[in-house]
């Protein structure tokens, strides 16, 4: 009975694996009427085992729901930081053809309203 509830493995730190152990399990229980019968003595009938394997739906749903935000917010810093590379090229531009459109004096009279032309 040890064996066909799983019950002689440790329990994994890795999602996947622990999941898997806990869906075998619970099957286990659902197909094993010797192993049901020992759950209904501590007033763990089968409607326990199915709000146990809906809490665990609504588990999955909420990491794939958060793997989908932070796949999002990945996108979005990388979104960012390429249209902030493309706006430093082009200040980086615009300061080289303000730099040989405006020479002399006319560098000065801009500068004197905070544009610094290199």
């Amino acid at each position: 009975m040890m064996d066909v509830l799983q019950m002689n493995k440790l329990v994994p730190t890795n999602y996947a694996q622990w999941r898997t152990l806990i869906d075998l399990t619970l099957s286990a229980i659902e197909t094993e009427p010797a192993a049901q019968e020992k759950l209904t003595l501590i007033e763990m009938g089968p409607e326990h085992i199915t709000r146990m394997k809906a809490d665990l739906a609504r588990l999955e749903q909420l990491k794939l729901r958060a793997e989908k935000e932070d796949g999002e917010a990945q996108e979005a810093t990388a979104k960012k930081q390429e249209l902030f590379d493309e706006f430093m090229r082009y200040c980086s531009d615009l300061r080289e053809c303000l730099g040989l459109f405006y020479q002399g004096s006319e560098r000065q009279q801009l500068e004197k309203v905070g544009i610094t032309v290199k």
